[in-house]
């Protein structure tokens, strides 16, 4: 009987964190096309924040709670994750149109 092991968020974040630590530590094996492949993991990466940012203001986190978290501005995430909607207020929110 095979059972399903459901992982939260932060272990598949920690585990992968660990794997990306492990390639930064050896550098004698790599080749020229690795370097491909480091930025295919950059572009997912990049993927996976636009949701994460796009998901934590559908859940009522403002621009302020998630540039807290980042350790930047509320201006600079609105600025590189426009809200899809009106900006409404000192509050960080976003209104759909």
């Amino acid at each position: 009987m095979s059972t399903t092991t459901i992982r939260s968020t932060e272990d598949r974040i920690g585990g992968i964190v660990r794997m990306i630590r492990a390639l930064g530590r050896d550098g004698t094996e790599w080749e020229l096309a690795d370097l491909h492949r480091l930025e295919l993991i950059e572009d997912h990466l990049s993927t996976a924040r636009d949701r994460a940012v796009q998901s934590l203001r559908e859940h009522g986190h403002t621009d302020g709670d998630i540039a807290e978290m980042l350790g930047t501005t509320r201006q600079a995430v609105s600025k590189r994750w426009p809200g899809g909607g009106r900006y409404v207020g000192a509050a960080g929110r976003y209104r759909s149109t």
